[in-house]
């Protein structure tokens, strides 16, 4: 029996950790769909979607965005979806918007990782279309949010790099390309930079 006690407790750190970066996958796969749900949709409505989340949080939102300054600058010629928006800067919720997981029935645009994930950090490249559209956004305020993701019409965005990250420091990180709006989930991590 002893001997079974000790084998358990050798065993028990690596089924946790195996079970743990089971989910954490989970919860960027989750992150990944989302990505890729605004993708289309920002392409089907011919709606620009941003994707925004807070640090620290596992809280993000997937929100439609129309762009006034597109819409002023615009020809009537300029119809075939390749603009950042058309109409309001204001962003607005529809219960018919991409779902990446669980959502708050509230606020359908709102949805949620696993409970013990957390978004931590956001890398994303910025142009001119970009910073004016945040600008627009954030309404000149500051915001606690980290910058948002862009899906424009034409099926671009922004080049991203996503992390998610649990308490004890094991992290992933989900890579969007913005042009071709592809999306590839990494290998798990460590914060310090060891691979595992």
């Amino acid at each position: 029996m002893g001997i079974l006690v000790a084998v358990a407790a050798i065993a028990w750190p690596t089924i946790t950790r195996s079970d743990e970066s089971v989910r954490l996958r989970k919860a960027a796969d989750q992150v990944q769909t989302g990505l890729s749900r605004a993708r289309v949709e920002a392409m089907s409505s011919g709606v620009s979607q941003v994707f925004r989340f807070e640090p620290n949080s596992p809280r993000y939102t997937i929100t439609p965005y129309q762009d006034d300054s597109v819409s002023l600058d615009s020809t009537a010629a300029d119809t075939s979806g390749s603009s950042a928006g058309q109409a309001s800067s204001q962003p607005s919720g529809s219960a018919n918007s991409p779902t990446g997981g669980r959502s708050d029935p509230a606020n359908p645009c709102q949805h949620q990782i696993p409970d013990g994930f957390v978004f931590t950090t956001a890398q994303r490249s910025s142009d001119s279309r970009t910073a004016v559209a945040e600008s627009q956004l954030n309404d000149g305020s500051a915001s606690a949010d980290a910058p948002p993701v862009f899906f424009y019409p034409n099926g671009e965005s922004q080049d991203a790099v996503i992390t998610i990250s649990t308490d004890n420091g094991r992290s992933i990180s989900i890579t969007l390309r913005g042009y071709t709006g592809v999306t590839h989930v990494g290998e798990i991590f460590f914060a310090e930079g060891g691979q595992k």
